[in-house]
């Protein structure tokens, strides 16, 4: 992120989830897990709040896959350690959002 970037007002995180909700969700430790039921990337992506270890990645991972889904992070403004940890677990940019 360059020093001149401004970060997103958290409250569009929450319109966007209030206004295309996922059919569920659950915490799994720091990782929060949708069910997207195909309705898209954004309803189906996994978020993460604070610091996560390899081993929860790993885990929320496995439940991505046991849902039937593809694994799937939202990487947020200023999430850059979860942003590299995700890269160097073979993770590319898919559908960024300005």
């Amino acid at each position: 992120m360059s020093m001149g970037a401004t970060l997103t007002d958290p409250k569009y995180y929450d319109v966007v989830e209030a206004t295309w909700p996922a059919a569920g969700k659950r915490r799994l430790g720091p990782v929060t897990l949708r069910d997207g039921q195909g309705g898209g990337s954004r309803v189906s992506a996994a978020s993460v709040e604070g610091p996560a270890s390899e081993a929860e990645i790993e885990a929320a991972e496995q439940a991505m896959r046991a849902m039937g889904q593809d694994c799937l992070f939202m990487v947020r403004d200023g999430q850059d350690e979860l942003d590299a940890q995700l890269a160097a677990r073979g993770y590319l940019v898919k559908d960024p959002v300005n």
